[in-house]
């Protein structure tokens, strides 16, 4: 699907597009549904192209790594960790963040140091761990309504998944939080 190019004839198809991970391109063959001229109806269109409400959070050694949430009002949140050079917009990771949003989870996608929009070097799980947790702790910080939160990485991802949960004492990464009851 990252090479897919939906060119949308209406908004409401500009945004099925966006949730099966497709990239848009405004067509000129977009119909007519509001009588502007056809930039402004483009124009539209794309803002009808959802993006997800996008986080970051400052790490142990001051580096800024960003994310993004795709949120619901399940319980449960999957952080998902992207493989080397891949980052939280590539359309593989829009697609499964899609997917995971649509079977009810809150789905989010971070960008690793030295990857998309974060800062700092990559360093093959030297640092990568405390980034992951400062996210997952950020999440729960931030959200009273999240209780677990499941890491799932890709290929150097899956490293730093397992080095997260290896190296951390944080309860985020533990992915649960005690009952408030």
């Amino acid at each position: 699907r990252e090479r897919i190019w939906w060119g949308s004839a209406t908004n409401a198809t500009a945004v099925w597009a966006a949730k099966l991970g497709m990239n848009l391109q405004s067509s000129t063959l977009k119909f007519d549904e509001s009588g502007e001229p056809l930039h402004v109806q483009q124009a539209g269109q794309n803002r009808a192209f959802p993006q997800p409400p996008h986080a970051t959070v400052t790490s142990f050694d001051g580096t800024t790594i960003h994310y993004d949430v795709y949120d619901s009002p399940s319980p449960g949140a999957v952080l998902v960790i992207p493989g080397f050079w891949r980052d939280r917009r590539h359309p593989a990771m829009v697609r499964l963040a899609g997917l995971i949003h649509g079977a009810g989870y809150r789905a989010v996608i971070v960008d690793v140091r030295g990857h998309g929009g974060s800062g700092g070097t990559y360093g093959f799980k030297l640092h990568e761990h405390h980034d992951i947790a400062a996210v997952a702790n950020d999440l729960l910080r931030n959200s009273a309504t999240i209780s677990s939160i499941t890491l799932i990485g890709f290929s150097y991802g899956g490293a730093v998944a397992v080095s997260t949960v290896a190296r951390s004492c944080s309860r985020a990464v533990t992915a649960r939080r005690p009952s408030t009851s």
